[in-house]
């Protein structure tokens, strides 16, 4: 069995790294996707996200990386 050493992901934390002008990761990306297509994310973390990813922008790579395997 394989244990993976992936710490876990938190929206808080993704909250705060856009807000602070990072770019997000492609695993950070994919969690707040499948948390706002599922409802695990409250909707007033979700517009804190929008807001920040509108303020802050996103990289080209952060572009692409949302689009991952919608060709």
């Amino acid at each position: 069995m394989s244990v993976s050493t992936l710490s876990p992901l938190h929206m808080i934390d993704i909250l705060r790294k856009k807000r602070d002008g990072g770019a997000l990761s492609e695993r950070e990306i994919q969690f707040v996707a499948k948390g706002a297509a599922d409802d695990s994310i409250p909707i007033d973390q979700l517009a804190a996200w929008l807001m920040a990813a509108w303020i802050r922008g996103l990289s080209l790579d952060e572009t692409r990386r949302s689009h991952a395997g919608h060709a």
